[in-house]
Order: C-alpha cells, then structure tokens, then sequence
C-alpha cells in the first residue's frame, strides 16, 4: 500500500506488530506465568511531500491504533503576589484544566480526513468475494455487481 504526505513537515507513524499477544513461561520458584510479550514496534518515516510504500499489514495495525485523549479548557486565573499598582495592567495567567472527559480518537484516520495523508495505493482485500458478498448484503447493499467493481462499492461503503 502506497500513501502521500502532504504537509511540508515530516511525519513519523510507530506501530505496534503485536499488541495483545501473550507468553507463557515458569518462573525462578516454578510458577507458570502469563504476560504480555515484549512489544515489537515498526516505525515508518515520511519526509515532506512524499510518497511512501508499506505492507498492508503494517497500514491495517496503524489504521486500527487508537488513542485516548483528555479533554481540557484554558482558564485564566489572577497570579498572587502582584501589586496592582496600575488598573489597566492586569496579571493574568493561562492554566489547561481536566474536564474529566476522555474521547477515544484514531490518529491516522483523522490524518486521512484531515487530507495530511492521501491513500495512493490502497491495501489489498484478503476477503473472498463470497465474504465481501455477504458484508454488503448484511448493510442491505445490493450486490450485483462483480469483480473490481464489486470490490470498488466495498472499500467506499466499509472503509
């Protein structure tokens, strides 16, 4: 798969090839344990401007990476300790407050939005079309179309 940075800054995306997979092991006092294994971590550099070619796995784990984002508002508070000797000068700083709210939000989707990203070339379905069939009519897709048009409607209606 094939995709374009289209800012005149350079990006950097890691991805992590494993998440969630686990090991098994004994310990020093002979216990079996179960943990995650080491991360294995791919990082892809995009200089401004430019075109990059990745494996479709490596695109699918970063499309699929999520974030989790705490939402803040500014506030302006009066700084202590200041005399104010004149009226029209005020002290004042910014402060970034939690609200306690979180949102979930997908980086790289967001990218491709927001256009810094453009899909050139885009990865491979490895559905059959008996399953691509079967995914559109579930979305109450008429699916008489065939080959590459039938792949065409999949990618513009799932993504």
């Amino acid at each position: 798969m094939q995709f374009r940075n289209t800012t005149d800054i350079p990006a950097t995306i890691t991805v992590r090839l494993n998440p969630g997979v686990k090991v098994s092991g004994v310990d020093i006092n002979g216990n079996n344990v179960t943990k995650f294994e080491q991360p294995r971590l791919h990082t892809v550099h995009i200089p401004a401007l430019a075109t990059v070619e990745i494996e479709d796995g490596v695109w699918e784990k970063a499309w699929d990476t999520k974030s989790i984002v705490s939402e803040q508002v500014i506030e302006k508070q009066e700084c202590a300790g200041f005399k104010k000797s004149d009226e029209s000068t005020h002290h004042y700083i910014s402060v970034a407050m939690k609200t306690g709210k979180t949102s979930v939000v997908f980086p790289i989707r967001e990218r491709v939005k927001s256009g810094e990203f453009e899909i050139v070339k885009a990865p491979k379905i490895k559905l059959t079309s008996a399953e691509v069939i079967a995914e559109l009519k579930s979305r109450g897709v008429s699916t008489e179309l065939e080959g590459q048009e039938l792949i065409d409607l999949y990618k513009l209606i799932v993504g």
